[in-house]
């Protein structure tokens, strides 16, 4: 009997391990050196570097930032794509852009020499994606960004990489990094 109940309590054991091993959400590929931020509201999987302060995370938004002394930050919203857009280079010019332009002061664009929007045509995790770079100022302030959209689903993310002027270089790679990493579930 003594027996029978070790081999029992085993099985048991067994069962629930494999039980629990089923039942785990498979991980999405993190990236090495990077974090994932929980986000079942979001249609999107956010990495960012270990080093660096995760400070929003719901289903509106998600962002990190480098750090308490440096808040160079990247995050990443959903909007719902019109159809008065026939593409992501007219959606940045004619609402994106716009709006960035009724915020705030000085905004400069870089441009071609014929005026059109200077951009990068990529894709993230499979999609059709832009990327344009413009500064601006706020509050006296200069700040620089860097913007991908991506067309997904009917909607467009925006990655929005955003820093003081003084230090958007030191941290464009780790931007770069964090928006070719978004995945989509």
């Amino acid at each position: 009997m003594n027996r029978f109940k070790r081999v029992l309590c085993l099985v048991l054991v067994l069962f629930t391990l494999a039980s629990l091993s089923a039942c785990a959400r498979p991980d999405p590929e993190l990236p090495q050196g990077f974090l994932l931020a929980e986000n079942e509201g979001a249609d999107y999987y956010f990495y960012y570097p270990e080093s660096w302060l995760l400070d929003r995370c719901d289903a509106g938004m998600t962002s990190a930032y480098v750090s308490e002394v440096d808040f160079s930050n990247v995050s990443v919203t959903a909007f719902t794509a019109s159809s008065e857009y026939a593409s992501l280079p007219e959606y940045a010019e004619n609402y994106y852009l716009k709006q960035f332009n009724d915020n705030f002061q000085n905004l400069e664009v870089e441009r071609n020499q014929d005026e059109t929007l200077k951009r990068s045509v990529l894709k993230i995790d499979g999609c059709d994606t832009i990327a344009f770079n413009y500064k601006a100022t706020f509050g006296g302030e200069a700040y620089s960004f860097r913007t991908w959209l991506i067309s997904y689903n009917g909607y467009v993310y925006t990655v929005l990489y955003t820093a003081r002027s003084d230090r958007y270089e030191a941290n464009l790679s780790a931007a770069q990094e964090i928006a070719e990493n978004i995945r989509f579930k």
